[in-house]
């Protein structure tokens, strides 16, 4: 007599669930677009991740111990950014021009302005470093010159008046706390003065 031995059925017994983790600081889509490389990469993890940009969650069913660590994933790309606060002044003596915004903006995000009439545009993107400064990464342009790029870094508390010529060089100056520092002379039409408000 011959005795087969057949061992027990599997039984799965990881516990699972379907959760709405909220997203405060991005776009969910972005989110899970972050974390699903982290995901795919661990061929263990058996969840099925969606998101609603409309709620602002990312929707996850799976093991409970696995949507545990997807928690964790999320947490790592749902940071709050930093925002920069400045001032921008263009002024012109030959299209009449004399206007100031404020605006605050994201870290690392790019902000336009732009006159109708005279075809002046300006994009500004900040970053902030260590030590409470600031590197200002600044287009400028308007008709019958190219588009110009310069990098400046600024603390809080000081700006930097720049303008461009007809044959599309940048001339500069930056002050603090009524301080020049030497540089070239600002003497071309118009002017751009960019003054760092707070980080």
């Amino acid at each position: 007599m011959i005795f087969t031995f057949l061992p027990p059925p599997q039984v799965n017994t990881l516990k699972s669930d379907t959760v709405s983790i909220p997203v405060l600081h991005c776009r969910a889509s972005k989110a899970l677009e972050r974390v699903m490389p982290l995901v795919s990469s661990d061929t263990s993890f058996h969840v099925d991740l969606t998101a609603d940009d409309v709620t602002g969650e990312i929707r996850a069913k799976g093991p409970t111990d696995q949507i545990r660590t997807i928690r964790q994933y999320i947490a790592l790309f749902d940071v709050e950014r930093r925002t920069v606060s400045f001032k921008l002044k263009i002024q012109s003596r030959i299209d009449k021009i004399n206007y100031e915004v404020s605006a605050k903006i994201l870290n690392m995000q790019e902000w336009k302005t732009s006159d109708s009439d005279t075809g002046i545009a300006v994009g500004i993107t900040p970053r902030i470093n260590d030590g409470g400064t600031v590197t200002m990464a600044i287009n400028f342009s308007r008709p019958g010159i190219k588009i110009n790029q310069m990098v400046l870094r600024l603390m809080a508390g000081s700006h930097a008046t720049l303008s461009v010529d007809s044959k599309s060089s940048i001339s500069w100056s930056i002050q603090k706390d009524g301080t020049s520092i030497p540089s070239t002379a600002v003497s071309s039409d118009p002017t751009i003065t960019i003054e760092l408000c707070k980080l």
